[in-house]
């Protein structure tokens, strides 16, 4: 199980995520009027072997791992985005990027 730099694991989460609703709910609306905190934008980047001989370091790329409270947060936010976008259409069809 890898965790980010809070060091949860997002299996963790996502077993009392539904026991535990309202504490989400308050970190969320937290997130929402005052930022996210500097704290949950910190990555861990961890090795991850790619093909060929482990041995050499150019056969690994960077992953990162993030906050796994951050990435629930990121997944709610873009079901949200996505639900304005197909109900009201705020975004055009050819929008892409920012």
């Amino acid at each position: 199980m890898s965790a980010g730099d809070d060091g949860i694991p997002l299996k963790l989460v996502k077993l009392y995520g539904g026991v535990y609703p309202q504490h989400f709910v308050n970190v969320f609306n937290d997130v929402l009027f005052n930022g996210i905190p500097d704290a949950r934008k910190v990555a861990r980047v961890v090795p991850v072997p790619k093909k060929g001989n482990l041995s050499v370091v150019e056969n690994y790329r960077p992953g990162s791992n993030l906050c796994s409270i951050s990435k629930v947060l990121e997944r709610c936010f873009l079901s949200q985005i996505e639900r304005a976008q197909n109900y009201d259409r705020l975004l055009g069809v050819h929008h892409h990027g920012f």
